[in-house]
């Protein structure tokens, strides 16, 4: 019931924006407990045969690392090569930008943000629109970006929520997302078993995308 009530709250503080105005997702980290969370997307489209992944290329943004000491720097090493080599599996081509090697997360300090307060606030919009020439460079057609929802410790648990979003470039719009809800005994070191937890996070999402039809 707690990961439940968990999951759901998560949902909850999503809010459903659109693009007019350019308005920036941004999601805010308290207290170092809670992981940051978009609060503005886009609605979300719904798929048709045009919209296939296959046989186009898609820029991944992974935000894992700004939850790098809870996942392990393995297990973010390893989602982000997985990434790349399943997404090639399915006739996709992935180039992966992580939230630390962005021009905008360079200067970012983990647990304290820009500002060095204790209300973090994470710029998933402008990290992308800073990158626009790169997406263009190498012919991205879609933009997923790959975020730390949701981080709590019940007794010997972490749980945590994955949130995977999916962005049409062209149009800007967000055309499908997926929550991953999953956990780790706190006994456990950050980056143990860190093939075996990457490859089920994106079994996971590779499985909703194709259910949705864009595989």
């Amino acid at each position: 019931m707690k990961k439940i009530r968990a999951a759901l709250a998560a949902l909850a503080a999503v809010l459903v924006a659109g693009t007019s105005g350019g308005a920036a997702a941004q999601s805010r980290l308290e207290g170092g407990s809670t992981a940051p969370q978009v609060v503005t997307m886009p609605a979300v489209a719904p798929p048709s045969a045009e919209t296939s992944l296959r046989g186009s290329s898609i820029y991944i943004y992974t935000f894992l690392d700004v939850r790098q000491n809870e996942f392990g720097l393995k297990v973010v090493n390893q989602v982000d090569q997985q990434l790349v080599e399943r997404f090639a599996d399915e006739d996709v081509d992935a180039k992966v930008l992580r939230f630390r090697n962005s021009t905008i997360g360079q200067n970012y300090l983990l647990g304290s943000g820009f500002a060095g307060s204790s209300a973090s606030v994470i710029p998933v919009e402008q990290v992308m629109a800073a990158n626009t020439e790169d997406e263009q460079a190498v012919g991205a057609r879609y933009r997923l970006v790959v975020f730390p929802a949701n981080y709590e410790i019940t007794g010997a648990w972490q749980y945590y929520e994955i949130r995977w979003v999916l962005y049409d470039i062209q149009s800007g719009r967000r055309v499908w997302s997926y929550l991953y809800s999953g956990r780790h005994l706190m006994m456990w070191s950050a980056g143990e078993n860190s093939v075996k937890r990457a490859k089920k996070f994106i079994d996971k999402a590779m499985t909703a995308l194709k259910g949705a039809g864009y595989l």
